[in-house]
């Protein structure tokens, strides 16, 4: 990233978070200023930093330089608890404490208005996905960001007319900004914000119709959706047309889900007893000012596990670059369901394994 970019990760914000979560734990920050003490007293000189401005690292406004040998006392203190500094600032962020570095985060998720008795659905699973999202991002010990949350109404006419007009709609106005990240959850089969999400990042016509599978990082294969119009979905017949899928669908179910990515078929599969895994993508690509984020899942609950997954995923401040432009990053998610006795939705996601990854690092 820009070293210039609000992105960046500073070593006062960093070293701040750990300070600050360590004063909780010990019960303040005179109480941590004696600690650090003891912890050098072998030191001929300085042992310790006062407590004010242990509180007062990550403070633009108190413009608090840190010096070598307060790094020094500080990975002393540190390493008695088993905690090295030198790692915890070096260490890549997770895809989660991007997000909380990022500025505010406003989250799109999907919608079904009933105008007339003045409600609006929303799935299950993509509020449980926004409950995981807003929970992980407040347990990761970053800056605590401001998150709004805005509705994304579904509109059916959208595909029978080819209408892509949103303009008017105030979800659409935040993909075009760029300070603060945007986090859209659910697939394009579910919400709009992610289909132009997805087609932004790798730079596609929106909900166009047989886009070569050679042009497409993934594609999701929805039997139930026949008048679906995205440009990341495909037919089964379109995928029979190619000679190295013939063979994986031939042990398919006709009412699975299917993801097809790096030349291969993942099966969702929706019912049956015992575990099973649905499959979903993960994808997010650098703003100059933050991150478009996108959790795209062939069902409900594995875009459920595909968020779960995000707290694992390391990003890379040496992302590739095009010339002004970063690189879309993702990944495939493999959820593990359990059948439940739950009336409402006999799923639970119970696990989740991340597989062959582009531009994420290794965890």
């Amino acid at each position: 990233m820009s070293g210039t970019s609000q992105m960046s990760f500073s070593a006062n914000d960093k070293i701040s978070n750990m300070i600050d979560m360590e004063a909780r734990r010990v019960g303040s920050y005179t109480e941590l200023e004696k600690k650090i003490a003891e912890a050098n007293s072998h030191r001929p000189k300085k042992k310790t930093i006062n407590h004010q401005k242990l509180r007062g690292i990550g403070d633009p406004a108190k413009n608090n330089s840190i010096y070598f040998d307060e790094l020094e006392i500080l990975d002393t203190y540190f390493r008695m608890h088993g905690i090295s500094l030198a790692k915890e600032l070096f260490q890549p962020p997770t895809l989660i404490e991007a997000l909380g570095n990022s500025g505010p985060v406003t989250f799109l998720i999907p919608s079904r208005n009933r105008d007339h008795e003045m409600r609006v659905d929303m799935s299950e699973w993509d509020v449980k996905a926004l409950a995981e999202f807003t929970y992980s991002i407040g347990q990761s010990g970053t800056r605590q960001p401001k998150i709004n949350i805005q509705e994304v109404p579904y509109r059916p006419e959208v595909f029978e007319k080819g209408n892509l007009d949103f303009k008017q709609e105030e979800w659409f106005k935040h993909l075009d900004e760029d300070y603060g990240s945007i986090v859209s959850i659910s697939s394009p089969r579910a919400s709009h914000s992610s289909e132009l999400m997805l087609a932004k990042m790798f730079e596609l016509e929106p909900m166009a119709t047989g886009v070569d599978l050679a042009d497409l990082p993934f594609a999701f294969v929805w039997p139930s959706e026949k008048a679906f119009r995205s440009s990341f979905s495909v037919s089964i017949e379109r995928l029979q047309q190619e000679q190295k899928y013939r063979q994986q669908l031939s042990s398919v179910r006709d009412d699975s889900y299917l993801l097809v990515a790096n030349g291969r078929i993942y099966e969702s599969q929706r019912t049956g007893k015992g575990l099973r895994h649905e499959y979903g993508v993960l994808v997010a690509q650098f703003q100059q000012n933050g991150l478009l984020v996108c959790t795209a899942g062939c069902t409900g609950s594995a875009g459920l596990g595909v968020v779960q997954a995000a707290r694992e995923l390391i990003v890379s401040t040496r992302e590739r670059r095009s010339g002004q432009r970063f690189e879309p990053i993702w990944a495939v998610v493999e959820v593990h369901i359990q059948p439940t006795r739950n009336a409402a939705d006999p799923r639970e996601v119970v696990g989740h394994r991340i597989l062959p990854r582009s531009g994420f690092d290794e965890a």
